[in-house]
């Protein structure tokens, strides 16, 4: 699994790449999230993904679903996807290409969750918690996670910070025992 993602890592960049150069960033974000949508039709992605199906069937079907939605250059891209059998790192490489975008925009993506909706003040300083680690501008996504009993999880990127009652007592477990 590794390897895929370093694979749509590697596919990210070089598409980012091209849509910097033509300040296009915005409209590759949307036909990539757009991809992803039509790749959740299992049928499709299989297809797409395949060995044993040509790359001209390929592209005929490529062509078909979306090529009133894409630009030629985004098309050529799902197109090489398919002829690598990459098809199906599609999510990855939107969720690499996001992360791309936020880092040249110096935002932060942050998934803060509790078991309750968090007031203004926390939420405030939890903004410039994540700002001075980060020196990025956070972008918070809220969510209320029922399973944790009392405190808060925040994620920064691949960064974990777990302040949850949930966590503190299984440390305290690890640690009876």
């Amino acid at each position: 699994m590794a390897k895929d993602s370093k694979t749509a890592k590697r596919y990210a960049k070089a598409i980012f790449e091209l849509a910097l150069e033509s300040k296009d960033i915005d409209t590759w974000l949307t036909n990539i999230r757009l991809v992803c949508e039509s790749a959740k039709n299992h049928e499709f992605s299989m297809i797409l993904d395949s060995s044993k199906i040509s790359s001209e069937d390929k592209n005929f079907l490529v062509d078909k679903v979306l090529s009133s939605k894409l630009s030629d250059l985004q098309l050529n891209f799902v197109k090489l996807l398919a002829k690598n059998q990459s098809f199906l790192l599609i999510n990855e490489i939107y969720n690499q290409f996001e992360h791309e975008f936020e880092k040249h925009n110096n935002k932060v993506k942050v998934t803060l969750s509790s078991p309750f909706k968090v007031d203004s003040n926390l939420r405030n300083k939890i903004n410039e918690l994540v700002k001075n680690i980060s020196g990025s501008d956070p972008q918070i996504e809220e969510k209320i996670d029922d399973t944790l009993i009392g405190g808060i999880v925040i994620k920064i990127g691949d960064t974990v910070i777990d302040g949850s009652f949930k966590n503190k007592l299984k440390q305290l477990k690890r640690e009876l025992v």
